[in-house]
């Protein structure tokens, strides 16, 4: 299988003239790229590489032009465009231990998530801000690798939010329409899908811009009566996965799984 590269700023600087991914276009990978290339890829030159440009949603295939003392590659042929997508999904994770948002991110971004945002719940642990904001770069590591190793076409960014008020505002303001994962929900996640009233329901055609959907997992301790308020008044969905009670490492996953396979969008 060959190893891929996402090629967009601030990881990747064109050195042609060409903006556009076409054969003959010279870009260098990233630091993180290139010693991995070099240290584990044991990259030379000639090898054979897919160059991904998530802006344009490009896949391109690439050749290794030089190795030291940067990694730089040539586009030697446009492979696939953008494909129309039925809907993008945010995960919205209620702080866990971080160990286990490594997991989500992992495991999330494999099954198609397309972004995540965690943030405080009130069952969350206590985690001093600063661990999270050292743990942000690792996630984004997390996303990005998983995200190669799964060919997809970018790299879900991972952000944090100080509290459900802030993630709700940041929603609102982004257009997302919201389904909130709560195993006292009367109806399962599919049977919300249906209905069509958060997303286009099966069968439609896929919009553009995609549709916008948001699927909120608790901590461990799962979301407090007044969250699940909070977010109805939001005008989040309730909606449970069955009758197994999955982890909160696996909710997550399990729901962005179900969603792209329900919408035939996987």
């Amino acid at each position: 299988m060959r190893p891929r590269f996402f090629i967009d700023e601030p990881f990747g600087t064109p050195l042609g003239t060409d903006p556009q991914p076409s054969p003959g276009l010279v870009v260098v990978l990233s630091a993180v790229d290139a010693h991995h290339a070099r240290t584990v890829l044991r990259a030379r030159t000639g090898d054979i590489v897919e160059l991904v440009f998530p802006a344009s949603r490009v896949v391109t295939e690439g050749v290794v032009e030089a190795v030291d003392p940067e990694v730089t590659a040539r586009v030697t042929r446009v492979e696939v465009g953008s494909m129309p997508a039925r809907l993008e999904i945010l995960l919205v994770q209620g702080l866990c231990q971080p160990r286990k948002i490594d997991e989500i991110i992992e495991k999330g971004t494999e099954v198609g998530v397309d972004s995540f945002l965690t943030f405080p719940a009130t069952g969350s642990p206590d985690v001093p801000v600063g661990r999270i904001e050292a743990r942000l770069e690792r996630w984004r590591s997390i996303a990005r690798e998983a995200a190669k190793q799964s060919k997809q076409l970018a790299s879900p960014p991972v952000r944090v939010a100080g509290d459900l008020a802030s993630a709700l505002r940041l929603l609102e303001a982004e257009g997302w329409g919201s389904i909130v994962l709560d195993t006292r929900a009367s109806k399962h996640l599919s049977a919300v899908l249906e209905e069509g009233v958060v997303v286009p329901p099966w069968g439609c055609e896929p919009t553009e811009p995609p549709a916008r959907l948001a699927l909120w997992v608790g901590p461990e301790g799962g979301w407090t009566e007044d969250e699940v308020n909070a977010l109805a008044q939001a005008g989040a969905r309730p909606a449970h996965l069955g009758r197994r009670v999955l982890r909160t490492e696996t909710a997550g996953p399990v729901a962005g799984a179900l969603t792209r396979g329900f919408l035939s969008d996987w």
